[in-house]
C-alpha cells in the first residue's frame, strides 16, 4: 500500500499508521487534519525518486485546516516542481488559521549536490497555522535546510539538527524572512 494513497482515502481526524518499509512514492498530499505516524526515521523511509516536474513543492506537502502530525520518517530523493525546479523534502502551508501541525521525528535528507541552489530540507511560505517543527534531522540540501517565509501563524522550531548543506557556505542554515508588507506578531521562537 501506498502513504498517499492511505492518506487520500482517510477521513479527517483518521490516524495513519505505515510499517517500517521503503515507500517510493513523487509527493504525498495531507490536504486534511490527520496524524502520519511512521515506524520511526531509521525504519520508514519515503523515498521521491528525484522526479521531474511535480504540480507544487514538497515530497511531503501539507496544506490542510486543522491539525496535522507528521512524525517518524525518513524523507528522501525529493522531486522538484516543474519550471521553478525548487526541490523541498517537506513543505507545510495552512490556508486559515486555527490548527497546529507538529512535524517531528523526522529525518529529512537533502540532493547532495552543491549546485542545487532551489533545494531546502524544510519549507513554509505564507502559513498560518501554529507550526511546531521539532526533533527533526535535515542534511545534505543544496539550500537552506529550514526556510520559513512570510509564516504568519506562530512557530516553534526547536530541538531540530541540521547543517548548511553541501553548497559552498553561502547559505543559511536556518532562514526566517519576511517581506511584501506581511504582519507578522505571533510568537517566532
Amino acid at each position: 500500500a501506498q502513504i498517499g494513497e492511505a492518506v487520500k482515502q482517510s477521513d479527517a481526524g483518521a490516524a495513519v499508521t505505515v510499517t517500517a518499509g521503503t515507500f517510493n512514492e513523487s509527493q504525498v498530499l495531507i490536504d486534511k487534519a490527520m496524524t502520519v505516524q511512521g515506524a520511526g526515521s531509521a525504519n520508514t523511509i519515503l523515498d521521491g525518486g528525484s522526479v521531474v516536474g511535480l504540480p507544487s513543492a514538497g515530497l511531503v506537502r501539507i496544506v490542510a485546516t486543522g491539525n496535522v502530525t507528521f512524525d517518524g520518517f525518513t524523507v528522501q530523493n525529493a522531486g522538484d516542481s516543474g519550471a521553478t525546479f525548487v526541490r523541498v523534502g517537506i513543505y507545510a502551508s495552512a490556508p486559515s488559521a486555527g490548527g497546529t501541525y507538529t512535524i517531528s521525528h523526522n529525518k529529512i535528507l537533502g540532493s547532495n549536490n552543491p549546485l542545487d541552489d532551489e533545494d531546502y530540507g524544510f519549507y513554509s511560505n505564507g502559513g498560518l497555522e501554529s507550526l511546531v517543527f521539532t526533533y527533526n534531522e535535515i542534511t545534505q540540501t543544496g539550500a537552506n535546510a529550514i526556510l520559513l517565509e512570510r509564516h504568519t501563524g506562530p512557530t516553534d522550531v526547536s530541538y531540530n539538527t541540521f547543517d548548511r548543506g553541501v553548497a559552498d557556505g553561502s547559505n543559511d542554515a536556518y532562514f526566517n524572512m519576511n517581506y511584501g508588507g506581511a504582519d507578522i506578531t505571533s510568537l517566532q521562537k
